[in-house]
């Protein structure tokens, strides 16, 4: 398996976060996004068509089998925990909620830093409670890169500041700097 990964997660204030990340990544970029937004089914599902529309990279709410693709941003749907699958697939899980919520930001990290190890990046943005921070320590451990959200750009600080306390971001950004960011860490080397 070649080419990295990037798994967001988000809660409150994520729906604006998003529209200030993948808007600006372009069509060509050379990984796949895969997303948790802690929020109803109706909700992802519109979240998904707004960003599609806003932005160069195909965006869709993920459904069961979809293929784990460069340039395509799967969004879980609301209800559903999503795991990035060995053979380059999502799976959807219907089972209980994970930290509360489901879909689970650390179910998502977990599959990403088991099945990507070093080729994935983690990002934590703006939301309530702890959610990502295991799957952020997972990803570290598995040799993969961890960004969370600076304060100032966060409309709540919960889930970045669990990062950030445990020690797990490599790196604290605000929101207009993590899309350059994920282009520079993604660039392929010459």
């Amino acid at each position: 398996m070649d080419g990295r990964i990037i798994a967001i997660g988000c809660s409150t204030g994520g729906p604006r976060a998003l529209k200030t990340i993948i808007p600006y990544l372009p069509a060509d970029f050379p990984a796949a996004i895969l997303v948790v937004q802690h929020m109803k089914k109706l909700h992802t599902q519109q979240l998904a068509m707004q960003l599609d529309r806003l932005s160069h990279l195909e965006v869709k709410e993920a459904e069961a089998g979809d293929r784990i693709l460069a340039g395509r941003v799967l969004l879980a749907p609301g209800g559903m925990h999503m795991v990035a699958g060995m053979g380059k697939r999502v799976t959807l899980l219907d089972t209980d909620p994970v930290n509360f919520v489901k879909p689970s930001v650390d179910v998502l990290f977990e599959s990403v830093a088991t099945v990507y190890g070093e080729r994935s990046i983690g990002v934590v943005l703006t939301g309530i409670g702890h959610d990502g921070a295991e799957g952020a320590r997972l990803i570290r451990t598995a040799g993969g890169r961890v960004i969370a959200e600076d304060q100032s750009t966060c409309v709540i600080f919960g889930m970045p500041k669990a990062v950030i306390d445990d020690k797990l971001a490599h790196e604290i950004q605000p929101l207009q700097h993590i899309a350059p960011r994920l282009k520079s860490l993604t660039k392929p080397q010459q």
